[in-house]
């Protein structure tokens, strides 16, 4: 069955959940796994179905929905569709590439980081800070550096502004007290962070 035919099936389940969703001050999560851009009842791509499937789609950005699409193919077309629905709807719609992709691009733009699986299953559940969804699109600025680490390492605490000397030794700290993770390009386990890394990009920072 097309995806679009899912997500209107989706809506008054999702109407119904409004007013507990408001009086909890909550938003609900749904996770959707494709490999093409939506298609009709015979497989194909035509305008009309992608005109559907964004009117279905609009009508979830009114509400306190994340709508979390898991990208399971490589083809660029394909990627570059819901990622421009994630541009058009940011509020709403996130975009996860797959594991390896990911872990490539966050790589490419915040080398000192490995980007374990843990993280991204996180944000395969639509667990969303703008840090972390900033991994894989730039370099963090120091201070979202900091905030990233702190989630990742559950260092929830608020904290006034520190030296970087001072955050560098609660890193290592927490850094050496994590499990070690496997790297699918480096073909095998390392930490978290590179301290190296992390020293030439922001030890100069405040």
């Amino acid at each position: 069955i097309p995806i679009h035919f899912h997500l209107q099936e989706l809506v008054p389940a999702v109407q119904a959940l409004l007013p507990s969703l408001a009086e909890e001050r909550r938003r609900l999560v749904l996770c959707i796994s494709t490999d093409s851009i939506p298609t009709d009842m015979n497989g194909t791509e035509n305008p009309e179905t992608v005109q559907d499937f964004v009117l279905t789609l609009a009508q979830f950005v009114e509400w306190p929905v994340t709508i979390v699409f898991r990208v399971l193919t490589d083809e660029n077309q394909v990627v570059q569709f819901y990622k421009r629905l994630a541009r058009e709807h940011a509020s709403t719609v996130q975009v996860v590439d797959d594991y390896v992709n990911e872990c490539r691009e966050v790589q490419r733009h915040n080398p000192w980081l490995h980007y374990g699986y843990p993280l991204h299953q996180c944000r395969e559940q639509g667990i969303n800070r703008p840090e972390l969804e900033a991994l894989s699109k730039r370099p963090l600025k120091p201070q979202e550096a900091v905030a990233a680490l702190r989630i990742i390492f559950k260092q929830i605490e608020p904290q006034d502004q520190i030296s970087y000397s001072h955050f560098r030794k609660d890193a290592e700290q927490w850094n050496r007290d994590a499990p070690v993770l496997w790297n699918p390009m480096k073909k095998r386990f390392v930490p978290w962070v590179d301290m190296k890394k992390l020293d030439k990009l922001y030890k100069e920072s405040n």
